[in-house]
């Protein structure tokens, strides 16, 4: 727009526009008219500027802005030929979609020096170092923080290409908390391609590295001290040919130290091939009682020549390896426990036995050997066979097996050991399964927790009676309950057969979650009765889970119940392939889930009580957002909007069922009014619904959506547009224009898409 008259009208993209108010020739003018939020729009073209962001929430999109240069053919680049600066306290940043070139100190981004800089997004970008002259101290992305009262927050840095450094580093960062690092590829650098260390400061909270490609990187492709976070994931990398100018090897992290709360690193994954040196250091100087766990699993490595793992500090072992494939140079897969000067301060594997808790032993002294029918292995008391179950558990080592044999155990009973399998001899029996006979049960009658920062737990083939509840703890990973039974009718108002401790006493936070969960083919049978309770006692839950990452609810059985619930859940939910029977209350109450949702499959029964809010599923949303982050600070969970699903459930309802589906994500912001921005996308398809609706009950209910609800059964031949409710206005934004007149037409339909 070189040349054009500020005020003259030019046409992009059949839209009018107006140079000098929303067209402009540069992205520094257009930076300097834009309110915060706003979003720029750069056309091809190389843009020889320098220019700074200061304001927050600021999106600058580029003509690739979601084309992903590893992937994908790219269209017209626009090239930023200069430098970027964020200043100082600016949030919320995206830059995405453009071409960069590298030349140090001249043409780079970056940010003042004063920092707190907060929610940088780098993404979808191409950069080019090949016309720099390197002396080693620079970066591209560099933010050399001095201080950690000058330090910066939340960074991503996703699905770019870098290529072409000679002696400076790729990302140079110091005194970052929380980074991400994922789908980039990073080829052809002399040395570091990520520097985390500088000027005193590396990386505190949270990192994630996952999904990368590192190639012919000359030192190290991620190297980070002092480290002092919360978590590491490093996960299904490509690290090749890395160390070979400098050495040191693919993933450095010098100067570490454990959180009070506990730290977790996890290699997992990733492909390691002609790495010089060594493939993973993590160096600390941990002691007995610091809460630090490292796993190094299902890495792949293909020279036998480096150092797989090491501390090359005094700290106590606190790394496992295991399930890992190393090759030799003639391609045989070698013995990680032949290579023990390749793999130093780590235990290789699990070796630990199964323990066995039998109550009925009276009378038996330590050491001597015990026979059990069924059981074919030597049995030594007190050390692989105990009555007592505290002694078994204080006994069972990672990737061991806690057993516990028939009886009743009337104590509580705690498990703080990771990679364990906990089961009994109806371990293997699904109790929903007609055609299974399990054999006597162990039988837990009091508490039975999961504790805080434990991780791979597998509990299958108890029977949780009496006050028995199930508390999967915080900071726990990768948990199975499989193959249980909850039963009888003593379990107390709001307290939950399973529950993640905190919703009880509402303690759960985003920064302690649950993660990984799995709950399949338990049997909840009779989690109260009718008569039990007074009026207002009829939310007794079957599941109540707060704060937890990635769930899996499918193929229980639930019979006799008050409610399901669920609160401030992130990732991935699936709910399906269950039965929900004699519901009184709320089958599914969803609140604040942040992430996409299918429930598939299912089939509710309802038995409601008169006049309680009742519903089948009760899908809501009642946090306070705003600019697509939490006000508590968590992380913008909506960033890519929401996918509900509701698809092939059957529901039987009663009078007094007040709604059938209702669901109502709505979302407010800090002053109160409802915040329309976020995406989300509804379907509620494919279900039937029979039994006899009270006069003022909906059908399907929303206060904020557009909802697709096409394709159902609802109970008659044309359903009432009535019982279609948007706020107080029926059937407004609710589009059921499509539906089946018979449950049998619906079956012949799903048929017909299967």
């Amino acid at each position: 727009m070189a040349g054009i008259e500020d005020g003259e009208e030019v046409i992009y993209d059949n839209c009018i526009y107006i140079v000098g108010v929303n067209a402009f020739a540069s992205i520094g003018a257009a930076l300097e008219a834009a309110e915060e939020g706003a979003v720029i729009v750069v056309l091809p073209g190389t843009y020889e500027e320098d220019f700074m962001i200061g304001k927050d929430n600021i999106t600058l999109l580029g003509p690739n802005h979601d084309v992903n240069p590893n992937t994908s053919e790219r269209g017209e680049e626009a090239l930023i030929d200069g430098k970027v600066t964020l200043a100082s306290g600016v949030k919320g940043v995206t830059v995405s979609g453009f071409a960069f070139n590298f030349l140090k100190q001249e043409k780079y981004v970056t940010g003042e020096a004063a920092g707190l800089i907060e929610d940088f997004a780098f993404m979808y970008n191409i950069v080019d170092g090949s016309a720099s002259a390197h002396d080693g101290a620079n970066g591209f992305l560099e933010f050399k923080q001095t201080g950690a009262d000058k330090g910066i927050k939340n960074f991503k840095i996703n699905y770019n290409y870098f290529a072409n450094f000679n002696s400076d580093r790729i990302v140079r960062l110091s005194y970052i908390e929380n980074l991400e690092v994922i789908g980039n590829k990073f080829y052809n650098g002399t040395t570091d391609a990520i520097r985390l260390r500088d000027n005193g400061g590396g990386i505190t909270g949270k990192l994630v590295v996952k999904d990368n490609i590192f190639i012919e990187i000359g030192q190290c492709a991620v190297f980070a001290g002092p480290w002092n976070v919360s978590e590491v994931i490093i996960s299904n990398n490509v690290f090749d040919k890395v160390g070979l100018t400098y050495g040191l090897g693919a993933i450095s992290f010098r100067e570490g130290s454990v959180l009070e709360d506990g730290t977790y690193i996890e290699v997992s994954g990733n492909y390691f091939s002609s790495i010089d040196e060594i493939a993973i250091r993590f160096d600390h100087t941990a002691g007995a009682d610091d809460d630090l766990e490292i796993v190094v699993f299902n890495n792949e490595f293909r020279d036998p020549n480096m150092i797989f793992y090491t501390n090359n500090l005094t700290g106590e072992v606190k790394t496992v390896f295991y399930g890992n494939m190393i090759y030799g140079e003639d391609g045989a897969v070698l013995d990680p426990k032949t290579l023990t000067d390749k793999i130093k301060n780590a235990r290789v594997g699990f070796e630990a036995a199964t323990i066995y808790v039998d109550l009925s032993l009276t009378e038996v002294e330590d050491g001597e050997e015990v026979e059990i029918d069924g059981i074919e292995e030597t049995l030594i008391f007190g050390t692989n066979l105990f009555n007592d179950v505290d002694a078994a558990v204080a006994a069972l080592e990672p990737g061991g097996t806690l057993f516990l044999l028939p009886g009743e155990y009337n104590k509580t009973i705690k498990v703080g050991v990771s990679y364990v399998t906990i089961t009994t001899l109806n371990g293997e029996l699904n109790p929903n399964d007609e055609e299974a006979t399990r054999y006597d049960e162990a039988i837990s009658r009091e508490d039975f927790y999961i504790l805080p920062h434990t991780r791979d737990v597998t509990l299958k083939g108890l029977v949780f009676k009496h006050y028995s509840q199930l508390f999967i703890q915080n900071n726990t990973q990768n948990i199975l309950i499989k193959n249980n039974i909850f039963s009888e009718d003593y379990f107390n108002v709001n307290r939950p057969a399973i529950d993640v401790n905190g919703m009880l006493a509402w303690t759960g936070t985003y920064a302690k979650m649950v993660k990984n969960l799995t709950i399949e083919d338990n049997l909840f049978d009779n989690i109260h009765t009718r008569s039990q309770y007074a009026a207002d006692n009829y939310t007794v839950r079957g599941i109540g889970l707060m704060y937890t990452e990635n769930l899996i609810i499918r193929n229980n059985v639930m019979n006799g119940f008050g409610e399901n619930y669920f609160y401030g859940l992130y990732g991935k939910l699936t709910i399906e392939n269950n039965e929900f029977l004699g519901c009184r209350y709320r089958a599914l109450t969803l609140v604040n889930v942040m992430d996409d949702i299918d429930i598939l499959n299912n089939k509710f029964q309802m038995t409601a009580e008169a006049d309680k809010s009742t519903r089948v599923i009760h899908l809501w949303y009642n946090g306070t957002w705003y600019n697509g982050s939490a006000a508590d600070g968590s992380d913008d969970f909506y960033r890519d909007g929401i996918v509900v699903n509701v698809k092939f459930n059957e529901v039987e309802v009663d009078a007094n069922t007040a709604r059938v589906f209702s669901l109502d994500p709505s979302v407010s912001a800090v002053d109160g009014t409802y915040v329309y921005k976020y995406n989300f996308k509804i379907n509620c398809n494919y279900n039937s619904v029979s039994g006899e609706l009270g006069d003022e009950s909906a059908l399907v209910f929303t206060d904020n959506n557009k909802l697709n609800a096409k394709f159902n059964y609802w109970g008659s031949e044309t359903p009432d547009p009535d019982r279609f409710v948007y706020g107080s206005e029926p059937s407004k934004h609710i589009d059921f224009s499509e539906y089946f007149a018979s449950k049998e037409a619906l079956e012949e339909a799903i048929a017909n898409l299967e």
